[in-house]
């Protein structure tokens, strides 16, 4: 599965429409039979599909059906003529030909009595036994979206009812035309079903989005008020920075004031063994700090400093 979808993405730029299983090969006007009948296609209107479809092979993955499979059979018996040699051998290979239209028109009939328009996994056997020739088809049968509905089944008699074996065919005729518009009704009722299912997928894809969206909006809403705020709390702690700076300015007068203080009085405790030329000079550093007090006083009060000695 990886390397198949690598390769297709390698080889083109998109996947194909899961209608393309259907479409034919050429021309619409250029069929290889004259009386093959092409019709639109119902999915994409570009190319051109045929009615019925007959395949070999098994279903894809991708093809656009309706309702479950069915599985259908057809079988045609045919009288062996008696010979020998030659003679037999040409006999078997020309009522072969016919054993296969038999067998095709059989299988058609049935998948119109199905409501069906396509055959896959379709194999065919032919035994030849001393008296008989059998033939068996078997296939699954599939209502395929892109392809037109079967036609419905309409048996017309023209013979007039005479007898019981009369009576038991028309009652054998009406209860296949029965069955047959029951399958119709029942693709119909499914193809509803189908369509409903993908309209609430779809609208539920859409709620999620448009949540998805709302969500981002309200986040990117959240982003710039939180871009506005900043400024504004930049600016307060601007405002605040002042204040600060005098409390700072008042602390550090405090502190010089009480080591102004502390000076001296251990210059005054020094004097009384000291000399006088200390007491001058003690003198002489309190005269100095009570110099610098009255400088750095005004941010705490007016009053100047009064020593007493």
């Amino acid at each position: 599965d990886k390397t198949s979808f690598v390769s297709n993405v390698l080889l083109r730029a998109r996947l194909a429409r899961p209608c393309s299983y259907c479409h034919v090969p050429y021309h619409h006007r250029l069929a290889p039979f004259t009386n093959m009948k092409l019709v639109p296609c119902l999915m994409c209107g570009k190319k051109w599909v045929p009615e019925i479809l007959l395949c070999n092979i098994e279903p894809p993955a991708r093809l656009p059906v309706r309702g479950p499979g069915v599985f259908v059979q057809a079988r045609v018996c045919r009288t062996r003529p008696k010979a020998t040699g030659e003679n037999d051998a040409l006999a078997v290979s020309e009522a072969l030909p016919f054993l296969e239209f038999d067998l095709a028109r059989q299988l058609m009939l049935k998948l119109k009595i199905l409501g069906r328009n396509a055959a896959f996994g379709l194999k065919s056997e032919v035994d030849v036994g001393s008296q008989l020739i059998v033939a068996t088809m078997t296939a699954t049968a599939l209502y395929c979206e892109a392809m037109p509905p079967p036609r419905v089944l309409e048996i017309s008699r023209t013979i007039a009812v005479q007898d019981e074996e009369d009576h038991q065919l028309v009652k054998l005729q009406r209860l296949i035309e029965t069955f047959s518009a029951r399958n119709r009704q029942f693709l119909i009722e499914c193809g509803k079903r189908q369509a409903e299912r993908t309209r609430r997928n779809i609208t539920k894809k859409i709620k999620e989005a448009q949540l998805r969206k709302a969500a981002a909006k309200l986040e990117s809403q959240k982003r710039k008020e939180s871009r506005r705020n900043k400024p504004l709390e930049a600016r307060k702690s601007d405002g605040n920075l002042p204040l600060a700076l005098t409390r700072s300015r008042t602390i550090g007068v405090m502190n010089s004031d009480s080591m102004v203080m502390k000076a001296f009085r251990r210059t005054v405790s020094h004097g009384n063994d000291a000399d006088g030329s200390k007491e001058e000079s003690a003198t002489k550093q309190a005269s100095e700090a009570t110099a610098s007090e009255e400088i750095l006083t005004p941010l705490i009060s007016n009053k100047p400093l009064s020593l007493s000695m």
